[in-house]
């Protein structure tokens, strides 16, 4: 599972024209995130991919704990 991770991050982490890579880095920017972090937070995922991750997300978190984990660390509560 974690190759098909490291898989994904890669494509997400590619292409983007000037426009892309600028709204990225304000993405970035306005939660703290490192720069240099490999995965693109403002990608638009397909349906298949969307999917994938909510699976490996509902495995990981059965319990949905990565919501609550989000909710106390954000201080918008992670909105």
């Amino acid at each position: 599972m974690t190759r098909r991770i490291t898989v994904l991050a890669a494509r997400l982490a590619s292409g983007g024209g000037p426009l892309a890579r600028r709204r990225e880095r304000a993405a970035r920017a306005a939660i703290g995130m490192p720069a240099r972090h490999p995965e693109r937070i403002t990608a638009e995922l397909g349906r298949r991919q969307e999917e994938w991750l909510a699976a490996v997300a509902a495995r990981l978190w059965p319990q949905d704990e990565y919501a609550q984990i989000v909710r106390d660390t954000r201080p918008d509560g992670g909105l």
